[in-house]
């Protein structure tokens, strides 16, 4: 352009081609485009705020592609230059710190992330005052931080005092009011207080409601935690509603095929077969299987678990044989998805056994006893007693009931909760 010389040009065009290539989910590719276009602002004068804004850009597309020890040096030197340009207790140091923080809480590095959370809210109180949305974005960080740790009580507290300044500034249907009741809630429900933490998914689910409308990611995920909760408290009825009405709105969206309906469909399927709806059961796991199955091919941990809770099933409506043949699939598959020597081997091996002693054939149930025993003994702790039974063998005819938020590692053989 006529403002800006060629060396700029070539930094700019540069810099758009990187933004393409991530879009593209080019990202080694974009970030080679990136280092370009910094080291060319670097050699033109007086561009220290272009300098900065490129290292922001690469840190990000490092912390997406979890490089975090790259993110850190570009942050760092980003810091250096802003503490030159801006000076030591500017709002662009305060951001930078907190991006900094942000990086040592995905390392799990949690002291040094207080350190830089408190270093940036230090500056931001300065700058904005004890109570106001830029002093509250850190707290959210700070609680987060606080949740990692297990510091239960620290990390409500803090999320209370970041919902009042949201909802002093930004009223009380605002994005990120339902964010923090949603925050409150996921806090609730890991101490377990299963009725206060429906209580505040409902009030995240009616901001969420007013804020996208009844076809939004946001709301299905609430209506699967809710139903998540509403199972813990034994009440079925209101579980399964906000389940089917989460697993509606997930096939409006996205359609039939995605991880998020067969995760819907496992919780539907562990709540019939608590209810002995053996038949609806079976059926929710198999279209959750056909999921799974067309989206990542057989060879998963998440198809070995329902196959497992499949055979479960067939054995608890007295089907041994059908129960057997899913039992030793479960276990082909559970071998070559988690290793010949995990526990949920040794479960698997233990429930056929069960099968086998049923049908009076003891030289078989013996035979995978064995196998299972020498496994626990394996995994066993050396300093714990070998008379001590293992726990996840007292009871072979049960299946994992807790459900699985959506937002937190898939594990089909429980009810899974969004986050």
């Amino acid at each position: 352009s006529s403002e800006s010389t060629p060396k700029e040009d070539i930094a700019i065009t540069l810099s758009n081609i990187a933004f393409i290539l991530r879009l593209k989910g080019q990202k080694e590719t974009a970030l080679e485009h990136y280092q370009q276009a910094l080291a060319v602002y670097q050699r033109i004068p007086d561009k220290e705020t272009e300098t900065i804004s490129m290292l922001n850009v690469m840190a990000s597309l490092c912390k997406e592609s979890k490089q975090f020890d790259n993110a850190l040096k570009h942050l760092q030197f980003g810091l250096e230059i802003s503490k030159r340009v801006f000076g030591e207790s500017s709002k662009e140091i305060a951001t930078l710190l907190n991006s900094i923080g942000i990086i040592y809480q995905e390392m799990h590095e949690t002291s040094l992330a207080y350190s830089y959370y408190q270093n940036s809210i230090d500056i931001t109180r300065s700058l904005f005052g004890d109570n106001s949305c830029e002093v509250a974005t850190i707290l959210k960080n700070v609680a987060s931080v606080a949740k990692d740790c297990e510091d239960y009580r620290r990390s409500l507290t803090l999320y209370q005092r970041v919902l009042e300044i949201f909802k002093q500034y930004l009223g009380e249907n605002h994005q990120e009011v339902a964010a923090t009741l949603r925050n409150i809630a996921i806090i609730y429900r890991i101490k377990k207080d299963y009725r206060q933490a429906s209580v505040f998914y409902e009030r995240t689910l009616a901001i969420s409601r007013q804020l996208f409308g009844e076809y939004h990611q946001d709301v299905a995920e609430i209506l699967n935690d809710l139903g998540v909760v509403y199972h813990k408290q034994k009440d079925y009825a209101l579980s399964v509603e906000h389940l089917v009405r989460a697993l509606n709105t997930y096939k409006i969206i996205y359609g039939e095929c995605v991880v998020e309906v067969a995760v819907i469909l496992n919780n539907l399927a562990i709540i019939l077969k608590e209810k002995k709806d053996y038949a609806g059961a079976l059926s929710n796991f198999e279209q959750a299987l056909r999921v799974y199955v067309h989206l990542f091919g057989e060879e998963r941990k998440e198809v070995a678990s329902i196959t497992k809770n499949m055979a479960i099933v067939l054995k608890e409506r007295q089907e041994p044989s059908q129960a057997l043949a899913f039992f030793q699939r479960a276990l082909g598959l559970t071998i070559r998805t988690s290793g010949e020597k995990s526990m949920e081997v040794a479960d698997i091996l233990t429930r056929i056994a069960t099968i086998f002693i049923e049908q009076g054939s003891q030289d078989q149930a013996v035979e995978y006893y064995n196998q299972s025993l020498a496994i626990f003994q394996h995994n066993r702790d050396p300093l714990e007693s070998s008379a001590k039974p293992h726990p996840g063998s007292s009871d072979p005819s049960s299946v994992v009931s807790s459900l699985i938020p959506l937002t937190s590692s898939l594990i089909p053989s429980g009810m899974v909760s969004f986050r």
